[in-house]
C-alpha cells in the first residue's frame, strides 16, 4: 500500500519486492477488496 500511495506503477512495485505482475495485481486486489476501495487512488488516499 505504501508503494502505491507513493505513486509506484506495478511494475516497480512487483520489481521491488520480488513478486511476478500477476501476484502483485492479486495482492493489489485483496487489498482493494479488504478497504472496500475501487481503485488505485483509493487505496493511496487510505494509506
Amino acid at each position: 500500500m505504501t508503494l502505491v500511495a507513493r505513486g509506484r506503477t506495478n511494475n516497480e512495485i512487483a520489481e521491488q519486492l520480488t513478486l511476478s505482475l500477476s501476484t502483485l495485481k492479486s495482492h493489489l486486489s485483496r487489498i482493494q477488496d479488504k478497504l472496500a476501495t475501487r481503485n488505485r487512488v483509493e487505496i493511496a488516499s487510505w494509506a
